[in-house]
Protein backbone atom coordinates (compact mmCIF):
# COMPACT_ATOMS: atom_id res chain seq x y z
CA UNK A 1 0.00 0.00 0.00
CA UNK A 2 1.60 3.20 -1.15
CA UNK A 3 0.62 6.99 0.78
CA UNK A 4 -0.52 9.22 -1.74
CA UNK A 5 -1.10 12.03 0.65
CA UNK A 6 -5.13 12.51 0.40
CA UNK A 7 -5.11 12.92 4.11
CA UNK A 8 -2.51 15.99 4.76
CA UNK A 9 -3.61 19.24 4.84
CA UNK A 10 -2.31 20.67 2.28
CA UNK A 11 -4.46 18.64 0.20
CA UNK A 12 -8.00 18.95 1.93
CA UNK A 13 -10.57 21.64 0.97
CA UNK A 14 -10.61 24.02 3.82
CA UNK A 15 -13.39 26.44 2.71
CA UNK A 16 -13.80 29.31 1.86
CA UNK A 17 -13.54 30.96 5.71
CA UNK A 18 -9.83 29.89 5.94
CA UNK A 19 -9.51 30.78 2.95
CA UNK A 20 -10.63 34.37 3.91
CA UNK A 21 -8.13 34.61 6.78
CA UNK A 22 -5.55 33.36 4.54
CA UNK A 23 -5.77 36.17 2.47
CA UNK A 24 -6.07 38.70 5.07
CA UNK A 25 -3.32 37.99 7.26
CA UNK A 26 -1.15 37.79 4.19
CA UNK A 27 -1.86 41.04 2.88
CA UNK A 28 -1.13 42.62 6.28
CA UNK A 29 2.30 41.94 5.99
CA UNK A 30 3.14 42.73 2.39
CA UNK A 31 6.55 44.54 2.02
CA UNK A 32 7.04 47.30 -0.80
CA UNK A 33 10.63 45.80 -1.94
CA UNK A 34 10.90 46.03 -5.81
CA UNK A 35 12.75 42.49 -7.45
CA UNK A 36 13.97 42.41 -11.31
CA UNK A 37 14.56 38.90 -12.68
CA UNK A 38 16.01 38.69 -16.55
CA UNK A 39 15.59 35.73 -18.66
CA UNK A 40 18.98 33.97 -19.47
CA UNK A 41 18.86 35.06 -23.19
CA UNK A 42 17.87 38.83 -22.35
CA UNK A 43 14.95 39.04 -24.72
CA UNK A 44 12.70 39.34 -21.51
CA UNK A 45 12.67 40.56 -17.81
CA UNK A 46 10.20 40.21 -14.91
CA UNK A 47 9.02 43.34 -12.22
CA UNK A 48 7.60 42.19 -9.10
CA UNK A 49 6.11 45.52 -7.30
CA UNK A 50 3.32 46.39 -5.12
CA UNK A 51 0.22 47.89 -6.79
CA UNK A 52 -2.83 49.27 -4.83
CA UNK A 53 -1.38 47.31 -2.04
CA UNK A 54 -1.36 43.61 -3.63
CA UNK A 55 1.96 42.65 -5.20
CA UNK A 56 1.99 41.73 -8.74
CA UNK A 57 4.59 40.52 -11.41
CA UNK A 58 4.72 41.93 -15.15
CA UNK A 59 7.03 40.46 -17.68
CA UNK A 60 8.22 42.96 -20.28
CA UNK A 61 10.36 42.59 -23.59
CA UNK A 62 13.92 44.23 -23.37
CA UNK A 63 12.87 47.29 -24.94
CA UNK A 64 9.72 48.13 -22.13
CA UNK A 65 6.98 47.26 -23.79
CA UNK A 66 4.59 45.04 -21.53
CA UNK A 67 4.42 41.57 -22.63
CA UNK A 68 2.18 40.20 -19.80
CA UNK A 69 0.70 40.35 -16.37
CA UNK A 70 0.89 37.28 -14.17
CA UNK A 71 -1.92 35.66 -12.46
CA UNK A 72 -3.18 37.40 -8.86
CA UNK A 73 -1.97 35.49 -5.92
CA UNK A 74 -3.05 36.42 -2.56
CA UNK A 75 0.38 36.21 -0.64
CA UNK A 76 3.11 36.71 -2.82
CA UNK A 77 6.12 37.80 -1.75
CA UNK A 78 9.03 39.85 -3.34
CA UNK A 79 11.23 36.93 -4.38
CA UNK A 80 11.64 36.49 -8.22
CA UNK A 81 14.14 34.05 -10.22
CA UNK A 82 13.33 33.46 -13.80
CA UNK A 83 14.82 29.94 -14.70
CA UNK A 84 17.56 30.28 -16.78
CA UNK A 85 16.55 27.91 -19.77
CA UNK A 86 13.51 30.36 -20.24
CA UNK A 87 10.37 28.58 -19.39
CA UNK A 88 9.37 29.27 -15.71
CA UNK A 89 9.11 32.47 -13.76
CA UNK A 90 9.55 31.42 -9.72
CA UNK A 91 8.41 33.47 -6.64
CA UNK A 92 7.10 32.84 -3.36
CA UNK A 93 3.94 33.15 -1.67
CA UNK A 94 3.22 33.16 1.98
CA UNK A 95 -0.37 31.79 3.27
CA UNK A 96 -1.62 31.01 6.83
CA UNK A 97 0.13 27.62 7.47
CA UNK A 98 2.73 26.78 4.83
CA UNK A 99 5.01 28.68 2.28
CA UNK A 100 5.47 27.84 -1.10
CA UNK A 101 7.40 28.47 -4.50
CA UNK A 102 5.29 29.44 -6.90
CA UNK A 103 5.56 29.29 -10.94
CA UNK A 104 4.59 31.00 -14.08
CA UNK A 105 5.05 30.98 -17.63
CA UNK A 106 6.23 33.75 -19.40
CA UNK A 107 2.27 34.45 -20.61
CA UNK A 108 1.46 34.94 -16.83
CA UNK A 109 -0.40 31.77 -16.15
CA UNK A 110 0.61 29.96 -12.93
CA UNK A 111 2.27 26.30 -13.44
CA UNK A 112 2.49 24.61 -10.49
CA UNK A 113 3.94 24.84 -7.16
CA UNK A 114 5.55 23.61 -3.85
CA UNK A 115 5.45 23.65 -0.03
CA UNK A 116 8.75 24.63 1.35
CA UNK A 117 10.00 23.14 4.68
CA UNK A 118 7.66 23.21 7.50
CA UNK A 119 9.71 25.56 9.67
CA UNK A 120 9.79 28.09 7.13
CA UNK A 121 8.51 31.75 8.42
CA UNK A 122 10.20 34.12 5.84
CA UNK A 123 11.69 33.49 2.52
CA UNK A 124 14.30 35.73 1.81
CA UNK A 125 15.66 35.40 -2.13
CA UNK A 126 15.71 32.49 -5.05
CA UNK A 127 18.13 31.84 -7.24
CA UNK A 128 18.57 29.37 -10.25
CA UNK A 129 21.95 27.59 -11.06
CA UNK A 130 23.53 28.32 -14.54
CA UNK A 131 21.63 24.82 -15.90
CA UNK A 132 18.18 25.32 -14.58
CA UNK A 133 18.83 22.03 -12.80
CA UNK A 134 18.92 23.95 -8.85
CA UNK A 135 16.69 26.60 -7.34
CA UNK A 136 18.10 27.84 -3.91
CA UNK A 137 15.68 29.57 -1.64
CA UNK A 138 17.16 31.56 1.10
CA UNK A 139 14.64 31.12 3.92
CA UNK A 140 14.45 32.35 7.42
CA UNK A 141 13.73 29.41 9.80
CA UNK A 142 13.29 30.89 12.99
CA UNK A 143 16.55 29.98 14.09
CA UNK A 144 18.30 31.44 11.67
CA UNK A 145 18.69 31.93 7.84
CA UNK A 146 19.75 28.26 5.77
CA UNK A 147 19.50 27.89 2.31
CA UNK A 148 17.72 25.24 0.54
CA UNK A 149 18.42 23.91 -2.43
CA UNK A 150 15.78 21.75 -4.48
CA UNK A 151 15.70 19.94 -7.92
CA UNK A 152 13.06 18.33 -9.47
CA UNK A 153 12.83 14.64 -10.64
CA UNK A 154 9.62 12.64 -12.29
CA UNK A 155 7.86 15.66 -11.60
CA UNK A 156 8.49 16.25 -8.29
CA UNK A 157 9.86 18.78 -6.28
CA UNK A 158 12.69 17.42 -3.26
CA UNK A 159 14.82 19.31 -1.28
CA UNK A 160 18.28 17.52 -1.74
CA UNK A 161 20.16 20.23 0.65
CA UNK A 162 19.84 22.47 3.58
CA UNK A 163 22.94 24.23 3.81
CA UNK A 164 23.65 26.31 7.65
CA UNK A 165 25.74 29.13 8.30
CA UNK A 166 26.27 31.97 10.98
CA UNK A 167 24.47 35.69 9.30
CA UNK A 168 23.79 33.80 5.87
CA UNK A 169 22.35 37.15 3.60
CA UNK A 170 22.50 35.00 0.19
CA UNK A 171 23.76 32.57 -2.68
CA UNK A 172 25.65 33.19 -5.84
CA UNK A 173 26.18 30.61 -8.47
CA UNK A 174 29.14 30.02 -10.96
CA UNK A 175 28.15 31.31 -14.06
CA UNK A 176 29.97 28.59 -16.07
CA UNK A 177 29.82 25.47 -12.96
CA UNK A 178 26.35 24.91 -12.28
CA UNK A 179 27.30 22.59 -9.24
CA UNK A 180 29.38 25.65 -7.43
CA UNK A 181 27.64 27.72 -5.40
CA UNK A 182 29.03 30.59 -2.89
CA UNK A 183 27.01 30.89 0.07
CA UNK A 184 27.71 34.61 1.25
CA UNK A 185 27.65 35.42 5.09
CA UNK A 186 28.15 38.53 6.99
CA UNK A 187 31.78 37.84 7.75
CA UNK A 188 32.80 36.23 4.47
CA UNK A 189 31.26 33.44 1.94
CA UNK A 190 31.86 29.78 1.86
CA UNK A 191 32.51 27.76 -1.48
CA UNK A 192 30.40 24.08 -1.92
CA UNK A 193 30.70 22.07 -4.64
CA UNK A 194 27.55 19.87 -4.67
CA UNK A 195 27.54 16.21 -6.09
CA UNK A 196 24.82 13.80 -7.08
CA UNK A 197 25.49 10.67 -5.37
CA UNK A 198 22.88 7.78 -5.27
CA UNK A 199 22.22 6.05 -2.42
CA UNK A 200 21.17 2.63 -3.06
CA UNK A 201 22.68 -0.88 -1.27
CA UNK A 202 25.95 -2.20 -2.48
CA UNK A 203 26.74 -5.03 -1.09
CA UNK A 204 26.70 -8.45 -3.10
CA UNK A 205 24.55 -10.54 -1.03
CA UNK A 206 21.84 -12.84 -1.61
CA UNK A 207 20.04 -11.66 1.18
CA UNK A 208 20.36 -8.22 0.25
CA UNK A 209 16.84 -6.08 -0.03
CA UNK A 210 18.62 -4.06 -3.24
CA UNK A 211 17.04 -0.54 -1.49
CA UNK A 212 17.19 3.18 -2.51
CA UNK A 213 17.22 5.64 -0.67
CA UNK A 214 16.06 9.29 -1.90
CA UNK A 215 16.41 12.39 0.23
CA UNK A 216 13.28 14.65 0.60
CA UNK A 217 14.16 16.98 3.49
CA UNK A 218 13.64 15.42 6.27
CA UNK A 219 12.11 12.45 4.83
CA UNK A 220 14.19 9.71 3.59
CA UNK A 221 11.90 7.59 0.91
CA UNK A 222 12.83 3.63 0.87
CA UNK A 223 12.22 1.11 -1.54
CA UNK A 224 13.43 -1.97 -1.38
CA UNK A 225 13.63 -3.68 -5.28
CA UNK A 226 13.80 -7.10 -3.84
CA UNK A 227 10.61 -7.06 -3.27
CA UNK A 228 8.65 -4.05 -4.33
CA UNK A 229 9.39 -2.18 -7.50
CA UNK A 230 7.86 1.19 -7.09
CA UNK A 231 8.49 3.94 -9.40
CA UNK A 232 9.76 7.38 -7.97
CA UNK A 233 8.16 9.90 -6.51
CA UNK A 234 6.73 6.86 -4.75
CA UNK A 235 8.19 4.75 -2.48
CA UNK A 236 7.17 2.08 -0.01
CA UNK A 237 8.47 3.63 3.22
CA UNK A 238 8.20 7.27 3.92
CA UNK A 239 11.17 7.63 6.88
CA UNK A 240 10.97 10.65 9.35
CA UNK A 241 14.06 12.09 10.65
CA UNK A 242 13.16 14.86 12.44
CA UNK A 243 15.97 16.98 10.30
CA UNK A 244 16.80 17.65 7.31
CA UNK A 245 18.92 14.75 5.98
CA UNK A 246 22.39 15.77 4.20
CA UNK A 247 24.03 12.07 3.35
CA UNK A 248 22.99 8.63 3.09
CA UNK A 249 25.57 5.69 3.56
CA UNK A 250 25.03 1.96 3.01
CA UNK A 251 26.16 -0.22 5.40
CA UNK A 252 29.55 -1.80 4.17
CA UNK A 253 29.18 -5.63 5.79
CA UNK A 254 26.66 -8.02 6.24
CA UNK A 255 23.71 -8.05 4.18
CA UNK A 256 23.67 -4.66 3.68
CA UNK A 257 20.70 -3.79 4.10
CA UNK A 258 21.36 -1.25 7.48
CA UNK A 259 22.31 2.75 6.73
CA UNK A 260 23.00 5.89 8.47
CA UNK A 261 21.62 9.46 7.74
CA UNK A 262 24.46 12.42 8.57
CA UNK A 263 21.80 15.22 9.20
CA UNK A 264 21.90 19.09 8.04
CA UNK A 265 23.93 20.01 11.42
CA UNK A 266 26.76 17.81 10.04
CA UNK A 267 27.36 16.22 13.28
CA UNK A 268 24.04 14.05 14.19
CA UNK A 269 24.35 10.49 13.00
CA UNK A 270 20.67 8.05 12.74
CA UNK A 271 21.41 4.15 12.26
CA UNK A 272 18.58 2.51 10.54
CA UNK A 273 18.37 -1.16 10.50
CA UNK A 274 16.13 -3.46 8.19
CA UNK A 275 15.57 -7.50 8.65
CA UNK A 276 13.13 -7.79 6.36
CA UNK A 277 12.58 -6.29 2.82
CA UNK A 278 8.73 -5.70 3.14
CA UNK A 279 9.24 -4.05 6.99
CA UNK A 280 9.91 -0.76 7.57
CA UNK A 281 13.44 0.37 8.69
CA UNK A 282 13.59 0.59 12.23
CA UNK A 283 15.79 3.43 13.82
CA UNK A 284 18.56 1.78 16.46
CA UNK A 285 20.53 4.70 16.94
CA UNK A 286 20.88 8.60 17.18
CA UNK A 287 24.34 10.31 18.30
CA UNK A 288 26.58 12.91 17.85
CA UNK A 289 29.85 13.14 16.50
CA UNK A 290 33.07 14.44 18.25
CA UNK A 291 34.65 17.43 16.89
CA UNK A 292 34.92 19.24 13.45
CA UNK A 293 31.78 19.53 11.18
CA UNK A 294 31.07 16.42 8.80
CA UNK A 295 30.48 16.41 5.02
CA UNK A 296 29.90 12.64 4.14
CA UNK A 297 30.10 9.45 6.47
CA UNK A 298 30.43 5.76 5.61
CA UNK A 299 29.57 2.46 7.87
CA UNK A 300 32.45 0.41 7.08
CA UNK A 301 31.35 -2.39 10.45
CA UNK A 302 28.82 -2.48 12.91
CA UNK A 303 30.71 -0.18 15.45
CA UNK A 304 32.32 1.80 12.88
CA UNK A 305 30.54 5.15 11.54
Amino acid sequence: MVNVGWGTRETQYQGRGLQQEEEQSTQQEQSPEIQVSWRGDGQFLAVSFVRAGMREIRVFSRDGQLHSVCETVTGLEHTLAWKPSGRLIAATEKRAHRHEVVFFERNGLRHGEFVLHADTQRALALSWNSDSSVLAAVVDVGSGVCVQLWADRNYHWYMKQELRGSDIQRVVWDPEDPMHVLVVCASGFTSVRLHSVPAVAHVASTESNAASCVVNGAQVLYTPFAYANVPPPMCLHTLDARVPVRHVSFAAFGAGNGFALLLADRRTVVLYACDSGRSSPQEIRRFMLPGSDARQIAWLEAGVV
